[in-house]
C-alpha cells in the first residue's frame, strides 16, 4: 500500500459536502429513489417501530430495527454503489437499475448489513433487561461499536469498486490504522447538521407522525448522501492517495 495521504478534518468535510451535491446533481433519478427509500423507512419507523411504549427497547421493537436495517440497505446499495463510483471513477449512473443485478450491489447489500448489525448490538443487550450489568455491558459494546464501524467504514467504498465483501475486511482495516480520531471527527462534525435535524424530530409531539415522517425522510436522505461521500473521499486519500475524479 502507498504512503497514506492526512486527513485534514474540516477540508476532507468541505470536499465530502461538494461531492455529495455534486452527485445528487449529476444522477438525480438515482437520488430522487434513495429519497423515496428514505421515505420508507421514515415511514415504517414512524407508523410500525415508535408505537412501542418510548424509551423501551424490546425484542419486538429490535427486531422490526433490524428488518428496517436489512430493507435500507438494499433499497440503499444501488444508490451508494453509484455514488461511490461516481466520486471515485467519475462514473455516472443514469438508472438506479443499471447494475442492480451486479454482484458488485448485493456486496454492498452485505456489507451495510454487516456494518448496520454493529451498532444494533447495545440495543440487543439492553432488550434482554434494564439491569446495571445489561446498562455497563450495553454502554461498552457501543463503544466498541464505534470503533469497529469507524475502522471498517472504507469496506463500503471497496465493495463498490468490485471488492469482495469480507476479503477486504484486513485492508479496510488496516488503511483505517492510526487514523480512528480523525474519521470519526469527519463523520460526526460532517453530518452534524443532519443529527440536530434528529433531535428537532424527536421534539415533534406525539400525534403528529406525519410531519415527524416528512422530517425524517429529509434528515435521513440527506445524512445517507454525506456520509457515502465522505467515506469515499476519506478512502480517496488513506487507500487511493489520490484526489477524487468526480467533478467537484
Amino acid at each position: 500500500m502507498s504512503e497514506q495521504s492526512e486527513i485534514p478534518i474540516w477540508k476532507t468535510i468541505l470536499e465530502g459536502w461538494k461531492a455529495a451535491f455534486s452527485g445528487l446533481k449529476a444522477m438525480p433519478a438515482v437520488m430522487l429513489i434513495a429519497l423515496a427509500a428514505s421515505a420508507i423507512g421514515a415511514f415504517f419507523h414512524v407508523y410500525f417501530i415508535e408505537i412501542d411504549p418510548p424509551q423501551v427497547m424490546t425484542i419486538r421493537t429490535l427486531l422490526k430495527t433490524i428488518l428496517l436495517m436489512i430493507l435500507g440497505a438494499i433499497l440503499f446499495a444501488p444508490a451508494g454503489v453509484a455514488l461511490h463510483r461516481y466520486i471515485l471513477s467519475g462514473d455516472v449512473t443514469g438508472s438506479y437499475f443499471r447494475d442492480i443485478a451486479h454482484p458488485r450491489v448485493w456486496t454492498f447489500v452485505l456489507v451495510g448489513i454487516f456494518v448496520g448489525l454493529i451498532p444494533l448490538l447495545p440495543s440487543a443487550i439492553m432488550a434482554t433487561g434494564a439491569n446495571l450489568f445489561a446498562i455497563l455491558l450495553g454502554g461498552a459494546v457501543l463503544i466498541g461499536g464505534i470503533y469497529l464501524v469507524i475502522r471498517l467504514s472504507l469496506m463500503a467504498p471497496m465493495a463498490a469498486l468490485d471488492g469482495s465483501p469480507f476479503g477486504n475486511l484486513a485492508q479496510a482495516f488496516e488503511a483505517t490504522g492510526g487514523k480512528f480520531w480523525r474519521i470519526f471527527g469527519v463523520m460526526l462534525f460532517g453530518v452534524s447538521p443532519f443529527i440536530i435535524m434528529g433531535i428537532t424530530i424527536g421534539l415533534i409531539k406525539p400525534g403528529q407522525q406525519l410531519g415527524m415522517a416528512l422530517f425524517t425522510s429529509a434528515s435521513g436522505f440527506f445524512q445517507w448522501l454525506i456520509s457515502v461521500a465522505l467515506i469515499s473521499i476519506i478512502y480517496s486519500k488513506l487507500v487511493l492517495n489520490k484526489s477524487t475524479d468526480a467533478p467537484v
